[in-house]
């Protein structure tokens, strides 16, 4: 246990959890009697429920028990296809309304800190006042994160990787607004979480989480030009794969623009050639 993350054991118990009130018999097996065949009813059946991303994440924590054990299996288990989830970030207009819907609510800070800033809601809530800010530059120092441990109870841990420490600049109004309400939040990442998911489904056609206001930040930031190394170092990501998974589904509203902007560039630089011909 000692060499996992709280997070990630948190997680392995709540998988655990669930297995063993679904699926006891599987659970009461023998370690060396279980074989591909038993695996593979479990995963079917849990494909008839849950998304496939959960289902994956089950196989894994079940691989990893059987590895553990030095079960002479190897798993070749066949899975539904992955389901296509369309990503929603929101957009300028969206964040408008938001920010309009949270204004001088216990919200207003952290949807603040997870769009300007491209905080995690864990880190958000993590943050320190007295040692984590400055008032003067508007720099953020990210270096802790709060997550829920199985029993309950929330812990400040380092962030979930080792590039979430890191140092963001947000706006000067995110600023003076942590400092004129004295704090950053009282709220648990869980709590603001719901919180926010409700307040999107009752005011927004799109849904979206607060996690997508990390996109958020990130996109503009990639639509006004700064590079994608600097973003991600910024928004603590370990590679750019993520930021270009961001930006291809950032700014549908935006598609003519970005597309006069190539023709008129082509127009410009090319047509005299053709027409030439």
């Amino acid at each position: 246990v000692n060499v996992l993350a709280p997070y990630t054991y948190t997680g392995y118990k709540c998988i655990q959890k669930t297995l063993l009130k679904k699926y006891p018999d599987f659970c009461a097996k023998k370690i060396p009697t279980i074989t591909q065949n038993d695996v593979q009813v479990v995963i079917n059946d849990l494909s008839k429920t849950v998304k496939q991303k959960t289902v994956r994440n089950r196989h894994a924590f079940i691989s990893s028990v059987l590895k553990y054990n030095n079960a002479n299996i190897v798993l070749n288990t066949t899975f539904a296809k992955k389901e296509h989830v369309e990503k929603v970030i929101p957009n300028d207009a969206d964040m408008e309304k938001l920010l309009e819907l949270v204004k001088g609510t216990e919200y207003e800070i952290p949807v603040m800190l997870g769009s300007f800033g491209m905080l995690r809601v864990g880190e958000v809530c993590g943050l320190d006042y007295n040692t984590d800010i400055n008032f003067k530059t508007g720099e953020l120092t990210i270096r802790h994160n709060m997550v829920r441990q199985y029993d309950g109870s929330h812990i400040i841990t380092a962030p979930k990787t080792y590039s979430g420490n890191r140092t963001v600049t947000v706006p000067m109004f995110v600023i003076n607004a942590i400092k004129k309400q004295g704090y950053i939040t009282k709220n648990y990442p869980e709590t603001i979480s719901a919180t926010f998911s409700e307040l999107v489904r009752d005011n927004f056609v799109n849904h979206f989480t607060f996690h997508s206001l990390r996109h958020y930040g990130a996109s503009i930031r990639l639509y006004l030009g700064i590079p994608y190394e600097y973003v991600r170092r910024e928004g603590g990501w370990s590679t750019v794969s993520v930021l270009q998974q961001i930006y291809a589904h950032a700014f549908p509203d935006k598609q003519n623009e970005f597309s006069n902007k190539s023709t008129t560039y082509f127009n410009s630089r090319f047509s005299k050639n053709v027409e030439a011909i």
